[in-house]
């Protein structure tokens, strides 16, 4: 599921993303990794993708200026929360 983040004026944010147990492949003697948590941190705009097909996220702004957002797309259809508050965190569902 492919997921975006942004910061139109280059707030700083917190990203926790939960979705089903996955296995990674994540090196050559590690190939059955288990992961269910995406934690990521960061300034301005990132895209990426979640390695499963549903999740659960929670954004927070850490600082700066202006508000910060995220997109998750899920069959072409996208779904999508912000908030400028950081103590009010965006969260987003996509199950």
């Amino acid at each position: 599921m492919k997921r975006s983040v942004t910061a139109p004026q280059g707030a700083a944010w917190r990203l926790s993303c939960g979705f089903s147990p996955v296995t990674l492949d994540m090196g050559q003697y590690d190939r059955q990794h288990w992961a269910n948590r995406l934690t990521r941190a960061g300034r301005g705009p990132e895209r990426g993708r979640l390695p499963g097909d549903n999740g659960s996220c929670t954004l927070t702004k850490t600082g700066g200026r202006g508000p910060v957002g995220i997109a998750l797309v899920k069959n072409g259809a996208a779904t999508a929360v912000g908030t400028n508050q950081p103590a009010r965190p965006a969260q987003i569902n996509v199950f």
